[in-house]
C-alpha cells in the first residue's frame, strides 16, 4: 500500500490562481523523492497540502490509506512531519530541548517516553550537545538540524521538507546531505539544489505550471537537459563545466 496517494489533485488559490493542476503520483515506503520546479511551479503549495495545510480543491489525497479532508487532516498530521524552509519558523521555545519536546508532549506522550523521543531524535541529528542552547544562539546549520529533530521526535512516517538546504554554508550542506542519506523515513523533499536531489533521492517529480512534467529515476531526469530547460531549470553543477554538460558518476 502507498504510504501517500494523490489522484488529479487540484488547488486554486482565493485570487484565482491554480497553483496545482491534475497531479497523481504515488509515494512507496521507504522512498526519497525529491520534488523540483521552477519559482511558481506549485512545489511549496503541494507540500503545504499534503500534511492538510491547505486542503484540495479537487481531487483526492491520501496518506496510509486516510483520506485528506478538513475532518482527517489532525490524525494525518501525526503521521507527516514538515520541516519549513525557515527553521526560525518552527523553533520558538526557550531552548533546543524544548522545541524536540514540543510535538511527543502535545501528543500525550508520557514524560519517560518524551524524553526518550527527544535523546534519540537529537543523537539521529547529532545535536546533543546543544539541548539547553537557546535557538537564537544556533548557526543556520544547527537550526535545521534542529528542526529536523523537532520532526523525528514525533516518529513521522513521512517527512516532507521545503528547501532543507537553502541558507547553509558547505559543511552544514554536506552534514545535512549524511543526515538524509541515513535517515530511513519515508521522505519529500522539494529543492533548488539539484545536486542535493541527485545525492539523496532515487526518485524525482518535475512540477511545471502546477502539473506533473516528469516523474522518474534522479540521474535519468536531472540528466535530461533539454527536459530540465523546459520547465526552466539547469543540469545539477556536477553534470555542468563551463556550459558544456558531462556525466560524473
Amino acid at each position: 500500500m502507498p504510504i501517500l496517494s494523490l489522484k488529479n489533485v487540484e488547488f486554486t488559490y482565493p485570487d484565482g490562481r491554480k497553483a496545482i493542476n491534475d497531479v497523481s503520483f504515488d509515494v512507496e515506503p521507504g522512498q526519497c523523492i525529491g520534488l523540483v520546479g521552477a519559482n511558481g511551479a506549485g512545489k511549496t503549495t503541494l507540500l503545504l497540502m499534503l500534511p492538510g495545510v491547505l486542503l484540495p480543491a479537487a481531487g483526492e489525497i491520501r496518506v496510509l490509506d486516510i483520506r485528506l479532508d478538513k475532518t482527517s487532516a489532525p490524525t494525518i498530521r501525526r503521521y507527516v512531519g514538515l520541516v519549513f524552509q525557515d527553521s526560525d519558523d518552527q523553533l520558538f521555545t526557550t531552548s533546543v530541548y524544548e522545541d524536540v519536546a514540543f510535538g511527543p508532549r502535545n501528543m500525550g506522550l508520557s514524560a519517560a517516553d518524551t524524553a526518550s523521543a527527544v535523546e534519540n531524535a537529537l543523537a539521529v541529528t547529532g545535536i546533543t550537545h546543544l539541548s539547553s542552547r537557546a535557538p537564537y544562539r544556533l548557526s543556520s546549520g544547527e537550526k535545521r538540524l534542529a528542526a529536523i529533530a523537532s520532526i523525528l521526535s514525533m516518529d513521522p512516517k513521512l517527512i516532507i521538507m521545503d528547501e532543507p538546504s537553502s541558507s547553509l554554508d558547505p559543511k552544514a550542506r554536506r552534514k545535512l546531505i549524511e543526515l538524509l542519506r541515513r535517515m530511513p523515513q519515508t521522505k519529500i523533499i522539494a529543492s533548488h539544489d539539484l545536486d542535493l536531489v541527485w545525492d539523496v533521492c532515487s526518485r524525482v517529480i518535475v512540477l511545471k505550471e502546477g502539473g506533473v512534467a516528469a516523474d522518474g529515476e534522479t540521474k535519468t531526469i536531472l540528466s535530461d537537459e533539454k527536459l530540465l530547460d523546459a520547465c526552466g531549470l539547469e543540469l545539477p553543477l556536477r553534470l555542468s563545466v563551463n556550459g558544456n554538460s558531462h556525466r560524473r558518476g
